[in-house]
């Protein structure tokens, strides 16, 4: 038996009912299920509820005709976007992070009218220079995949004619790809300009509603809200709280400090020392900074020694200084074998 609103629905078929929601509730309060998942539970009679008693979440719990769970359900519609032009959702896949020095090697548009049509534009792009087998690891497209492909120059009109009266969507849009298809424009003899479409960041919209401080996980790991006054000690009491309930929920994280720290700890895979003021591109330290951003420490040893002598003078990381001192020995970092390899792609962002 299942309470929708004021009105009560039997379920004969309905053994198991699974919740799936972002936010655990209170004990005593009712559980919201949306609609779509309680339906596709009716037809799948597959839906579980995961069930809050005494501040621990169990497993799971069945429920049967002789045991009936009761679950406040939204009736609300689903919401869609309301358009008024077309919303082109973009993304791309590079060279690099560096929009002034990298290069798009793919570009995927998926335009949707107001009708609700869709329409796509997906090319890869021979982006002029090699790519780095670090951005290969990420997003799978090498050299040879693009070697036949034509410069963004040729296609940048199809580009523009796609794009046409249309409004802009991405993840991560306005720091990444916006900025990334500016240099590539600019590069051309063909104009590109956002002026006058409307931008939006689902990235920001992920970041502004799913909060990630600690009264929200005070919420997500242990159930409950934190309505004592603001303080160091209550702070310290609620991350202690929540990191033995992290424990408890993920069970391949170590129970010794060791373990954890060196989790906390984890270096960038990309940046060489800990001050980041060297990355890695084709397995080489290169400069991620400056007028020399790009140039790999043996060229700019062999090209521009002063400026190593420069980088001595000044306040970096103890790290980025151990680096530089050891050039004039010959000595010059050495990457890794990847840890992830290609058959983890991770979006560069």
């Amino acid at each position: 038996m299942v309470q929708a609103d004021q009105s009560t629905v039997t379920c004969e078929r309905l053994s198991t009912i699974v919740c799936a929601w972002g936010q655990r509730p209170k004990i005593g309060k009712c559980i919201h299920i949306s609609n779509s998942i309680f339906e596709a539970g009716l037809r799948s009679s597959s839906i579980r509820i995961l069930v809050l008693a005494t501040n621990s979440w169990l497993s799971s719990k069945r429920f049967d005709g002789r045991n009936p769970v009761k679950v406040c359900m939204s009736t609300s519609k689903s919401r869609t976007l309301a358009l008024k032009r077309p919303l082109a959702i973009l993304d791309l896949e590079t060279t690099g992070v560096w929009p002034d020095y990298d290069r798009i090697v793919e570009i995927a548009i998926l335009k949707v009218n107001p009708d609700e049509t869709r329409t796509k534009f997906h090319k890869r792009v021979n982006p002029g220079i090699p790519i780095p087998v670090e951005a290969t690891d990420v997003h799978g497209i090498s050299d040879k995949d693009v070697s036949k492909e034509p410069r963004f120059g040729i296609i940048a009109e199809n580009v523009i004619h796609f794009l046409r009266g249309c409004d802009l969507a991405g993840f991560n849009l306005i720091r990444f790809d916006i900025p990334m298809l500016k240099h590539e424009f600019a590069r051309t003899s063909v104009d590109f300009s956002i002026e006058g479409r409307r931008v939006v960041d689902a990235c920001r919209i992920f970041h502004s509603k799913e909060r990630r401080d600690l009264t929200a996980a005070c919420r997500f790991f242990c159930g409950t809200d934190r309505d004592e006054p603001h303080s160091a000690l209550h702070d310290a009491r609620a991350t202690w709280d929540v990191l033995t309930a992290q424990l408890a929920r993920y069970e391949d994280l170590p129970l010794d400090l060791q373990g954890l720290h060196e989790i906390c700890n984890e270096a960038d895979e990309r940046s060489v020392d800990a001050g980041a003021s060297f990355v890695w591109r084709h397995r080489k330290a290169v400069l991620a900074f400056g007028k020399h951003r790009g140039t790999s420490l043996e060229d700019l040893a062999r090209n521009d020694p002063s400026y190593l002598s420069w980088m001595v003078s000044q306040d970096f990381h103890p790290d980025t200084l151990r680096i530089v001192r050891d050039v004039p020995k010959g000595k010059f970092p050495q990457k890794a074998s990847s840890r992830h390899g290609d058959g983890e792609k991770q979006k560069q962002r």
